[in-house]
């Protein structure tokens, strides 16, 4: 009887191991990780601009699609102990396409082309450094071509470390919004009808960084008048 007793918390303390073990495996595996390992691919295509940019080395993996001529990417900017990626459906670069490049290169190197002066949201690289909350610090700009409202170009914001902004307006940030720095305003152009005209919504940066709606459906006045 002892050594059946006995048996069972041996099998029981075994059972437990494991269960613990696949726990602690489990917890491991769904660590977020800011720039997740992909198994290689012979369809992908390794591009790498050619120096630092605001300080970032900056990558893309991009995955042509099936008509070769452009394709979704993985961009990683690494700073130093920052390292952050962003995937986007569509890597866009005023010049670029990827049906011109030799597919047998490991990897392709590309030049920046910096965003003129006065510019915030500039859409013809697949990111940009604008500081679009006026704290006197560049964010970085990624570009989601045609997914904003009414299929113009979308942005995601992120600070200098990696965090991706998730507040109002920057959430939704997209061509239909005007900036205003001397102001710390950041304004929302739309139509509900042509006759009308143009509303903005506008936000004003508080003192606290966060930014607040001031004013709803104002309507603006049309070119001309």
């Amino acid at each position: 009887m002892n050594h059946s007793f006995a048996l069972i918390s041996i099998i029981i303390s075994l059972l437990l191991g494991c269960c613990s073990q696949r726990q602690a495996k489990n917890s491991v595996g769904n660590t977020v990780e800011s720039c997740p390992v992909e198994e290689s691919t012979a369809s992908v295509i390794h591009l790498r601009y050619d120096k630092p940019i605001n300080g970032y080395t900056v990558t893309a993996d991009v995955t042509p699609n099936e008509s070769g001529t452009d394709g979704s990417a993985e961009l990683t900017f690494t700073k130093g102990d920052i390292s952050f990626c962003a995937f986007v459906d569509f890597f866009v670069k005023e010049g670029f396409n990827l049906g011109d490049i030799d597919k047998n290169s490991e990897e392709v190197v590309l030049q920046y082309s910096p965003k003129p002066k006065g510019v915030m949201l500039y859409s013809k690289e697949p990111f940009c450094f604008s500081d679009v909350d006026f704290d006197g610090i560049e964010e970085i700009l990624v570009l989601d071509y045609g997914q904003g409202v009414h299929g113009v170009n979308a942005y995601r914001v992120f600070e200098p470390d990696g965090k991706l902004r998730a507040d109002v307006p920057f959430m939704e940030l997209d061509d239909h919004y005007e900036f205003d720095a001397a102001q710390k305003t950041i304004a929302y152009k739309y139509y509900e009808d042509p006759e009308t005209g143009p509303f903005q919504d506008i936000y004003k940066r508080q003192k606290d960084g966060s930014f607040k709606l001031i004013k709803e459906r104002v309507q603006v006045a049309k070119s001309g008048k």
